[in-house]
């Protein structure tokens, strides 16, 4: 995997999919996780619209964090593993991720993790072994998707997810990180309120079978929801 200091155009696209697809929360919630400054105004019509290249340069002060030092630390932390994570969701999956083409930016604006096609961000300021459990997360998601395209299920492009969709890949990425928790003991790995509905009705799947007939049958369940 390649790492880098997050652009702004990736910072653009990160923050813009936060705010308008998947953050159900207020503006006090929002200043706790995203550390730009973004008023209450911006936020209420950040939800509605994509933010502009230009008004992000507005929103960032690019000296103010030592990125590279981070990056080199987080960096680190992930080569030592990558391979018994790897190996571990192949185990429990079945699927074969590589990261060879995958770039993850290390991000000191916000305290979350990003994905698209074949790129993630994380928030700089994670530890080093819960950065390697956020990493491992928001990759899967990339793969999750392609396997979900494999089996005919999931037709759309990548973000045009209902937000059914949305939750059950939240929700069975972190059934996945819960059954790897060995690998990061010290992390809490949440489960986000707002997913709780769909994780009740598909955790016993998880349990009784194998990855595929988990999805083919999550997905009858969450279209009747």
């Amino acid at each position: 995997m390649k790492f880098k200091i997050i652009d702004l155009e990736d910072l653009r696209e990160s923050i813009s999919n936060l705010l308008m697809n998947h953050f159900p929360y207020d503006f006090t919630e929002l200043k706790k996780t995203v550390f730009l400054k973004i008023d209450e105004k911006m936020f209420r019509e950040f939800k509605n619209r994509p933010i502009k290249k230009e008004e992000v340069i507005n929103l960032v002060n690019l000296d103010e964090t030592d990125t590279e030092k981070e990056l080199i630390r987080i960096r680190n932390a992930w080569n030592e593993c990558e391979e018994i994570i790897l190996k571990k969701i192949k185990e429990r999956t079945g699927i074969s991720i590589s990261t060879e083409n995958i770039i993850c930016s290390i991000d000191p604006y916000t305290s979350h993790g990003f994905y698209g096609e074949d790129n993630i961000s994380i928030g700089a300021d994670f530890d080093s072994e819960s950065a390697v459990m956020v990493i491992s997360h928001e990759l899967f998601h990339i793969f999750y998707w392609e396997k979900l395209k494999e089996l005919g299920i999931f037709k759309k492009k990548l973000g045009e997810e209902s937000f059914k969709e949305w939750a059950l890949a939240e929700v069975t990425d972190y059934l996945l990180q819960k059954d790897l928790q060995n690998l990061w003991p010290n992390t809490t790995i949440e489960l986000y309120p707002d997913i709780k509905k769909v994780y009740e009705k598909v955790r016993n799947l998880w349990k009784e079978n194998n990855f595929e007939e988990y999805l083919i049958q999550s997905y009858k369940i969450i279209e009747n929801l």
